[in-house]
């Protein structure tokens, strides 16, 4: 008889399913914050290299850029170690039309255009931003570390 009453008894059952299930739904909305974090520094990073290259094409000033354009960016998060994981590349580049790569200073195209005008030298800023994102937990099967890269390019003249 008591066999028969253990057997039929079903409370605390809902609770004994909760403790194989929490675990799993745990993992799960930890890796969605973490996914979402990681998607946000990349967002984040890609807008620094965007605003890095619009600061580059209105002052022309490449030392300025760090601490007028990220510093600002990154320091509104309240983030105190950014600094440590973040590197910065300028760069102006020249070019043709058919994108044949040349000196800034004393490079000339040589190409004359379709219509028979001649070509000219077309200038390039470019920023590359790199940062390493850490995620909160070390999961199986994937990097705990991972390198963001943001880069902009954008034409002076």
């Amino acid at each position: 008889m008591a066999m028969k009453r253990f057997y039929s008894d079903h409370s605390g059952v809902a609770a004994v399913e909760f403790a194989f299930i929490a675990p799993i739904l745990l993992v799960i909305l930890i890796g969605t914050v973490d996914f979402g974090r990681y998607i946000n520094d990349k967002m984040k990073i890609e807008a620094a290299a965007r605003a890095a290259v619009e600061y580059l094409i209105t002052t022309r000033d490449p030392d300025s850029v760090f601490e007028n354009v990220i510093e600002p960016i990154y320091d509104a998060q309240g983030d105190a170690n950014w600094q440590a994981t973040f590197t910065i590349e300028t760069d102006l580049s020249c070019e043709c039309f058919d994108g044949l790569a040349v000196e800034c200073e004393f490079g000339f195209c040589e190409d004359a255009l379709d219509d028979g005008s001649p070509d000219y030298k077309r200038r390039f800023y470019s920023t590359t931003l790199n940062k390493t994102h850490d995620t909160l937990f070390f999961y199986p099967g994937f990097k705990k570390t991972y390198e963001l890269r943001g880069d902009a390019r954008m034409q002076l003249d």
